[in-house]
């Protein structure tokens, strides 16, 4: 009977209905070969417990959907012209991404509008963000969860295999407050140790180990903070792994290395 309940409760929890709707999220604007305006959006799914899946799309203002990349964990996007137009797609654990170039030569333009079925308040809002640049959102399960659909390979786009060379960039550039965060998160320890442990020269006993205890509890929930935003970070939000490590080890090493520098650039030289 217990089994029962609990795959109950799992199905009641991972159905479509019990998931929050998918929503597009506007990335800019570029224009077709024709001169009309289209939209640069990322079409996001339900992960439940992680990061929502995510394809990345090119929409005409007319409603037609004209291009999309097949999904992925997370996107970053490079495309200033339609004929320089590239999406990587990567996950949390590879340093490296797979480039989809768009193929404008094979868009049809004039696409007729996709077929949508806008609920309540849903239609007005995304007419709203097809004629209004700042408004950035728009949510309907007429979108459909790009983790359901049934074209896997997207339309549109085209895989570059030496794209994967300067894929690091688009990432780095895609999470670059997460990734500064980390290391400013890094260096954090280094200035509590100073704070509490070499700043001060207290010449009574129970003054040194009051400052020392307080010191060391203050560093103890720093760590458990430190773990938190980490996972945070690693498993919500998809911050990469091997960037993140990296973005530790650089923080870790900033207090070595100015050290380092003012040993061999002496004061006043």
């Amino acid at each position: 009977m217990r089994s029962v309940l609990l795959f109950a409760l799992i199905f009641l929890i991972a159905s479509p209905a019990y998931a929050h709707r998918p929503y597009l999220i506007k990335e800019g604007t570029i224009s077709d070969p024709n001169g009309n305006s289209l939209i640069l959006e990322k079409l996001y799914g339900d992960g439940i417990f992680t990061s929502d899946p995510v394809s990345f799309q090119i929409r005409s203002k007319s409603s037609a959907l004209l291009a999309y990349t097949p999904t992925s964990e997370h996107i970053a996007v490079f495309c200033p012209d339609v004929r320089f137009c590239w999406a990587f797609l990567y996950g949390i654990v590879s340093p490296f991404a797979t480039g989809m170039k768009l193929n404008h030569e094979s868009i049809d333009w004039n696409s007729k509008a996709q077929n949508l079925d806008l609920k309540g308040d849903e239609a007005g809002l995304y007419q709203k963000y097809l004629e209004d640049e700042k408004q950035k959102r728009a949510y309907s399960y007429s979108f459909d969860y790009p983790e359901m659909r049934k074209d896997k390979q997207g339309k549109g786009f085209s895989a570059s295999a030496w794209s994967i060379v300067f894929s690091p960039l688009f990432i780095i550039a895609n999470h670059i407050i997460p990734l500064a965060f980390v290391t400013v998160l890094s260096i954090v320890p280094f200035i509590l140790h100073w704070l509490f442990f070499k700043r001060f020269s207290l010449h009574k006993k129970l003054h040194r180990i009051l400052l020392k205890t307080s010191g060391g509890i203050i560093i103890l929930g720093y760590a458990l903070f430190y773990c938190l935003a980490l996972f945070v970070l690693g498993f919500t939000i998809g911050t990469p792994l091997l960037y993140m490590f990296a973005a530790m080890l650089l923080g870790i090493a900033s207090p070595k290395l100015i050290r380092l520098k003012k040993k061999l650039v002496p004061e006043g030289s």
